[in-house]
């Protein structure tokens, strides 16, 4: 596994947390755990093409998601990817 960097955590659930973090890779990875950050899964790809820029995730009142990151290239920007 390449080196991941900068990681953002946010709560989803009792003892659920995801982090999301920047890689050299295009895109942002994540990493789940289960028992409130004691153990977590191997980081994994998520589908945001990511510059080397750390991103920020956080959990609304509402229960979504919101995650800030640097959008890959222009032309994924285009096609909203």
């Amino acid at each position: 596994m390449n080196r991941v960097a900068e990681a953002s955590v946010t709560q989803v659930a009792p003892k659920r947390l995801m982090m999301i973090m920047r890689t050299a890779l295009g895109r942002m990875y994540q990493a789940w755990s289960d028992d409130d950050g004691d153990t977590w899964t191997r980081p994994q790809p998520t589908s945001l093409a990511g510059t080397e820029s750390p991103g920020q995730i956080r959990t609304l009142p509402n229960g979504h998601l919101l995650c800030i990151w640097n959008q890959e290239s222009e032309d994924e920007v285009k096609r909203g990817q």
